[in-house]
């Protein structure tokens, strides 16, 4: 399956859904294309709510593209590649309209902030969260704001 990012807008509600081969894992290209379709609807009063989903059964979202991410080589290109996360949750946090997000299985790393910058989740009972970072030695502080204002510290 090829990376794709899709805006869908019926009656009263549109539908942002988003894929890619790697488990739905979020490249500069996918996060640039999410953040641009959720501004799109910003001044749109028809629209009441936003329904963000993924593709697959499995996989929510396994949070940044891995292969992208090993690419970075200096500084300014981590804080590009790692501010578009802050930019989507920002796009999800700040939109007049109620967003919910549909997770079905795993949802890794960036994948968490998305889910708690939403209005509302609607989770399968497969759904696995993890802060792979976490993993790693790193801090989550691109989700964490968003994950400490849903739960608290």
């Amino acid at each position: 399956m090829p990376t794709f990012c899709s805006l869908e807008k019926k009656f009263d509600h549109a539908i942002l859904s988003f894929g890619s081969d790697k488990q739905n894992a979020l490249s500069s290209d996918l996060l640039n294309q999410m953040i641009e379709k959720i501004h799109s609807l910003d001044n749109d009063e028809t629209i009441k709510l936003i329904v963000l989903q993924s593709s697959g059964e499995k996989t929510f979202c396994a949070g940044a593209d891995l292969s992208e991410l090993l690419s970075i080589r200096t500084e300014q290109e981590g804080t590009a590649f790692f501010s578009l996360f802050a930019r989507l949750s920002l796009a999800i946090r700040k939109s007049p309209h109620f967003i919910l997000v549909k997770v079905q299985g795993k949802a890794v790393g960036g994948a968490v902030g998305i889910i708690a910058a939403a209005d509302y989740a609607i989770v399968s009972e497969a759904t696995q969260f993890r802060l792979s970072e976490l993993i790693n030695g790193i801090g989550p502080f691109v989700v964490g704001p968003a994950i400490t204002r849903k739960m608290g510290l």
